[in-house]
């Protein structure tokens, strides 16, 4: 069955010719409109493969309105047409995020090109959201804590277990200071954990807290396990910080005071340890995952087109990176010992010379 098209185009004698050359290209053309608000309700009706949009429209909002409250609405792949080339209709355009710019009068050559680009490209979205949704829903799925903050201390992330151990929800965490969501039993505790992670960030290196009490939002108090990891980009660059808290197995109480802080100096400063968690079924589901990504990454071919190098190497490395910071350097050694050294001469995944 062959992609159907919406053209949104207030000319007649222009969006017939387009229609034409859609036809010709062996594509569908659902339906022409020429105006924002017929756009927005032929999109949602017809639900179409792609929507070509001028720009510039005579009666009622614009091409760029119309386009924003499409994307808001589904996930449909535009193409902006425009007789203009200004940088402020282009800034404007941008900010919904097209698929691809034409100039008229439009050529079936620009127009063929544009229109496998702009698929290739949603294609190509629609993936990578797929593998961040799964990522997502595997962190919210584990049994341990994990808090994300950032190079600023605030937090950006938090999953499931770490909102019930704190007794927050995700909108009260959502860029609120570090201080404000992981409360610990004690000024010293707390100042710790500020500086560990302020050192982290600063030094790439990771470090631990070592067990203490929290204080949840909501009452009461839990004895956990808080460890630091640095959380970098595929260059190295240090973004921010992941923080763990782990319940001690087999802790059902309620409340559980620990130790002072200074009972603790062996493990304060020093790397976290590679095993953050007790052992649980769940980190061996994401493992499995983590490597077989990593495995399907390196076999899949290498292309000439950058886009889809980019994509693939950034979706590795975020596997890559997940691995090694869950289950450290050794693992991920262990899982390049099984991809074959013609495609990491390619694109070699760089390990940490640190030693777990």
């Amino acid at each position: 069955m062959s992609k159907g098209i919406l053209i949104v185009e207030d000319e007649g004698l222009v969006s017939l010719e387009i229609e034409e050359t859609i036809e010709s290209l062996g594509y569908t053309v659902l339906g022409i409109v020429d105006t924002g608000e017929e756009a927005i309700a032929a999109a949602e009706h017809l639900n179409p493969d792609l929507v070509l949009m001028d720009i510039r429209l005579k009666n009622g909002m614009d091409g760029v309105e119309a386009a924003t409250k499409i994307r808001e609405r589904a996930d449909i792949p535009i193409i902006f047409l425009t007789a203009y080339s200004s940088d402020e209709i282009l800034r404007r355009a941008s900010i919904t995020e097209p698929y691809g710019y034409l100039l008229k009068p439009i050529q079936e050559r620009q127009l063929a090109g544009a229109l496998r680009m702009a698929w290739y490209r949603h294609g190509k979205d629609v993936l990578r959201d797929r593998n961040v949704e799964r990522f997502a829903a595997i962190l919210r799925g584990l049994p341990h804590g994990v808090v994300v903050v950032d190079r600023q201390l605030h937090v950006r992330y938090m999953n499931n277990r770490a909102k019930h151990l704190v007794g927050l929800t995700k909108f009260e965490s959502w860029g609120r200071r570090l201080d404000e969501i992981i409360l610990l039993n004690n000024a010293e505790a707390q100042q710790v954990l500020q500086n560990r992670v302020t050192t982290v960030i600063a030094g790439d290196r990771g470090a631990t807290v070592g067990k203490q009490t929290v204080r949840s939002h909501l009452g009461g108090t839990k004895a956990a396990r808080l460890d630091i990891s640095p959380f970098t980009d595929r260059k190295g660059t240090v973004l921010g910080a992941l923080i763990f808290l782990s319940v001690p197995a087999g802790d059902v109480s309620a409340e559980d005071e620990s130790p002072a802080v200074g009972t603790y100096e062996a493990e304060e400063g020093g790397e976290a340890p590679r095993e953050y968690y007790p052992p649980a079924s769940e980190m061996g589901q994401l493992r499995s995952y983590l490597e077989l990504e990593i495995i399907r990454l390196a076999l899949s071919e290498r292309t000439s087109d950058l886009y889809c190098r980019g994509t693939n190497d950034g979706q590795r490395e975020l596997a890559r990176t997940l691995l090694q910071i869950f289950f450290g350097d050794e693992a991920v050694r262990e899982i390049e010992a099984l991809v074959p050294m013609t495609n990491l001469a390619d694109n070699p995944i760089k390990v940490s010379k640190k030693q777990p």
